[in-house]
């Protein structure tokens, strides 16, 4: 960190586009310097400086392209890199710009990414602007922002976000205001810019932070990419496991099935041979009734011929006494 003259304010304006940084710089310059305008492009497409003499102080302000508007993070590292050279030997305070009640994800999502790229300690620099504060005295008939209203209106998500990263630190800035009431508005702005300059003893975010803060992230983007490597091996050997597991389940549901089906054949293999076997047995029995009946029969065909001969021979017999009696 480095000490800064008292009466020297740099300035460094950020949020996504179309929150009124440019108007925000002209307020603050007391000059039409930034081109403004509603476009869901960027009309910054490169960092902007000016300096003007306001107030007794030299007023140094940075306007921002739309550095998150941009998918390329290589320039919007080169970018960021620029806006911090432009305020060397760098800026005593970052403004991030929303809209009054217009917190969106794509705002939450510019205020994270700009504590990842700069570190965590550019906090301290750190101060909320809420622009369209002249909509908000319209719409709820007050003078004076209920800031801790406003967000508990929020998600936890935005409640939480705002109170690690700007605690207290925030200005309503009416953009209607001109004249005499805008430079009396400007005058607060700078007093509050003052008190986070005190607080840091004077000394500014330099180009040594911010390339401090890249080397972290290069450590923990390698770490998580050690990290991620890591999870992709403990993966794919998982999904190896499951796929052995799943090759040996199949193998055995295979066996089983093999098993099963060889249990069946020969189950019914003895079924057939038992069925065969008891055809044979009942057809010996019956053969052997049949050749049973056949020796009955014969036998009994033999008693009745000895029967009728003897019958004859004694029909014989008694003819003959007859006959021998007669005569």
């Amino acid at each position: 960190m480095t000490s800064q003259p008292k009466r020297e304010i740099r300035i460094i304006l950020t949020g996504k586009t179309g929150s009124g940084k440019s108007s925000l710089g002209n307020a603050l310059l007391q000059k039409h310097v930034f081109k403004t305008g509603c476009s869901s492009s960027s009309i910054s497409k490169k960092c902007v400086c000016r300096t003007e003499q306001i107030h007794g102080y030299q007023i140094t302000v940075t306007d921002t392209p739309g550095l998150y508007d941009t998918n390329d993070d290589i320039e919007m590292k080169a970018e960021m890199e620029n806006c911090i050279r432009l305020s060397l030997p760098g800026p005593h305070v970052f403004l991030h710009v929303i809209s009054i009640g217009r917190f969106t994800k794509e705002d939450f999502s510019s205020i994270k990414t700009f504590i990842t790229k700069f570190g965590r300690d550019v906090n301290r620099y750190y101060l909320l602007i809420l622009t369209r504060f002249d909509d908000y005295k319209r719409d709820n008939n007050v003078d004076v922002l209920d800031f801790e209203g406003l967000k508990n209106n929020l998600t936890c998500e935005w409640k939480t976000l705002l109170n690690e990263t700007f605690a207290d630190r925030f200005f309503p800035f009416d953009n209607t205001l001109s004249g005499k009431s805008s430079v009396e508005q400007v005058s607060v702005l700078l007093q509050k810019i003052g008190d986070i300059i005190s607080a840091n003893n004077g000394n500014s975010y330099t180009n040594a932070d911010f390339k401090r803060a890249s080397q972290l992230i290069k450590e923990e983007q390698k770490r998580m990419l050690v990290e991620l490597n890591r999870e992709r091996e403990a993966k794919k050997a998982r999904i190896r496991h499951l796929e052995e597991e799943r090759a040996k389940e199949e193998l055995q549901r295979k066996l089983d099935e093999q098993r099963a089906k060889a249990e069946t054949e020969l189950q019914a293999l003895h079924e057939r041979e038992n069925r065969e076997r008891e055809q044979r047995i009942d057809e010996l029995r019956t053969a052997k009734a049949q050749r049973m009946h056949q020796r009955q029969l014969q036998e009994r065909g033999d008693v009745n011929f000895e029967q009728a001969v003897h019958g004859i021979f004694q029909i014989a017999e008694f003819a003959f006494n007859i006959y021998n009696f007669f005569t």
